[in-house]
């Protein structure tokens, strides 16, 4: 083994700009970040965009394109969710999620869910069953695989009809996961929804405050659909009343008296929340709460009869008018929940809305706040976890400058946590793993673990090399060979532990991102640290010489 490793080193050494490329594109080139347009005349820029923005270029060319010279980090910033998800389970059915805009009638995603359903028509062989739960802005759908059904192709078939049918609907987020197909990708996304908090000390003045600021809102042209009286986004209980609007001149002309009226619909306690008819002494509107706004509770009322073939629908008029569903309040603050649909990007959305929010002067003791969405991890712990990262790497420099006496060798050693995320990175796309907080901790992780094998081969190489007579090449050969045997046990033995959590683990935990990451980025670092560390090293001692 270590006859052929040593000859594997020869080689690398020999044909060294093809391995530092081979590196490079396993990383990853960012050609997907490449601009649609150059923003500037000339023959030039008109010659970029129509070559970029070929069709057939398009469709075929870039997305290969993508792919090869794209590498690892291609994959996982375009290809991997990130943030928490929740309820999935990928080895047995695909799910999907439809978001729609706020106050869109449940019939209109009732008929979405059903021609989603009509496109499943001719899968239905192979499918064990289809579960559906939907609200008016929201529906999941889980497409259970029978046994019988081929694992591996049968998912991206029903994909791709959920997918030709997604390209017909419009004005609506959809997204897939299960079975390895990537999780929460947007199969058809043209807007992006929020959810901000209001608190204040003050119910009422909290209200307007809402209501002022959602005014604001509605101002700019992608912002659709303010609610300022929203509910969680899988409630499908949304309170409405009834308001009922007495017609005065109508219980004349049919010689009845308001008392009359009025004790006509206190019999209907089923259906009658509030019965108040007259406030300082003029006739009101009646309040008659359904839950949902019961269609069949308000024709109940309107078909009581007061004699002589009068109803009371004919005395008045019911109309459906949507309430504050609840009321919460947390250490005597009142908070209120508004939702509102960004025609456009999310990133776009919460720039505009934050850059809303800092320009609006609230008075005091009052608030307004965007949430975050709880399918992206909250960027204040994504930041916390990289400046975390970031210590823990200039940590490791300092101890390896201190051990090697040198400012060059330490970044030797530090190459190793991007080998290791090269690893990570593929393992998530290829395993359908989502990048959560699990998935950070595995990168702290790394930092500290990859960087081990990096130290021990370092050291016994510079040690070596130190004390090489003759053939430093050989020496320092011999110094890789004789740490690869350590380096293979301890990773395997690593890998081992992992194993059943990867294999076993349910993929909602935080323990399964983890280990996922933890497993493809020591393979990774175990694979590619043996081949270029003593090629790097080799080259730095030469240069230096």
């Amino acid at each position: 083994m270590s006859k052929t490793y040593i000859a594997l080193l020869g080689f690398c050494c020999k044909h060294r700009r093809i391995m530092l490329a081979l590196l490079v594109l396993l990383w990853g080139v960012p050609v997907w970040l490449l601009p649609d347009s150059i923003g500037e005349d000339g023959a030039v820029a008109r010659a970029y965009e129509e070559w970029w923005m070929d069709p057939q270029f398009d469709e075929e060319t870039k997305p290969l394109l993508f792919k090869v010279l794209g590498g690892a980090s291609y994959l996982f910033f375009q290809k991997v969710h990130k943030g928490e998800v929740f309820g999935r389970n990928e080895e047995q059915s695909l799910r999907i999620v439809f978001t729609m805009p706020s106050n869109v009638p449940i019939q209109k995603m009732e008929e979405l869910c059903f021609g989603f359903e009509a496109a499943l028509a001719p899968y239905m062989e192979q499918i064990e069953k289809v579960a559906v739960n939907y609200s008016s802005k929201s529906a999941l759908m889980e497409i259970v695989i029978a046994e019988e059904a081929d694992r591996l192709t049968f998912p991206q078939k029903v994909y791709a009809a959920l997918a030709r049918h997604a390209a017909n609907v419009g004005g609506v987020g959809i997204s897939v996961s299960g079975f390895g197909l990537q999780h929460h990708q947007s199969l058809l996304s043209d807007f992006a929804q929020f959810s901000l908090k209001a608190t204040g000390s003050d119910y009422l003045k909290l209200r307007e405050i809402s209501e002022q600021f959602a005014d604001k809102l509605a101002q700019n042209r992608r912002i659709r659909d303010v609610d300022i009286d929203a509910v969680a986004r899988y409630s499908t209980d949304e309170p409405y009343e009834m308001i009922g609007r007495l017609d005065a001149d109508a219980i004349s002309a049919y010689g009845l008296d308001i008392d009359r009226v009025a004790e006509a619909l206190r019999q209907q306690t089923t259906a009658v929340s509030r019965k108040s008819l007259w406030v300082a002494g003029e006739l009101q509107d009646v309040a008659i709460k359904f839950r949902g706004a019961d269609v069949a509770a308000s024709d109940e009322v309107k078909g009581v009869e007061l004699g002589d073939h009068v109803r009371l629908g004919d005395l008045i008029r019911l109309e459906k008018s949507r309430i504050q569903p609840e009321i919460v309040r947390e250490d005597q603050t009142y908070m209120r929940r508004i939702n509102l649909n960004y025609l456009g990007s999310r990133e776009h959305g919460e720039k505009l809305i934050d850059l809303l929010i800092d320009r609006t002067e609230f008075p005091y003791g009052f608030s307004i706040a965007r949430q975050a969405s709880y399918w992206y991890l909250e960027e204040d712990n994504r930041k916390e976890l990289m400046a975390i990262l970031g210590v823990a790497v200039l940590v490791v420099w300092m101890i390896a400058a201190c051990l090697f006496e040198s400012w060059s060798k330490p970044f030797l050693v530090l190459l190793a946590v991007p080998m290791a995320l090269i690893g990570l990175f593929d393992a998530f796309y290829f395993l359908g793993a989502s990048f959560d907080t699990g998935g950070y901790i595995a990168v702290l992780f790394l930092a500290g673990i990859a960087v081990n094998n990096a130290f021990l081969m370092l050291y016994q190489m510079d040690e070596k090399a130190k004390a090489a007579a003759g053939d430093l090449e050989a020496e320092v050969f011999a110094a890789a060979a004789h740490r690869l045997k350590p380096i293979a046990i301890t990773t395997l033995t690593t890998l081992a532990g992992l194993l059943p959590i990867v294999l076993f683990e349910d993929t909602e935990s935080i323990w399964y991102p983890l280990a996922v990451g933890v497993t493809g980025g020591l393979v990774a670092s175990a694979v590619l640290l043996p081949i270029y560390l003593p090629m790097l090293y080799l080259g730095l001692h030469r240069k230096r010489s």
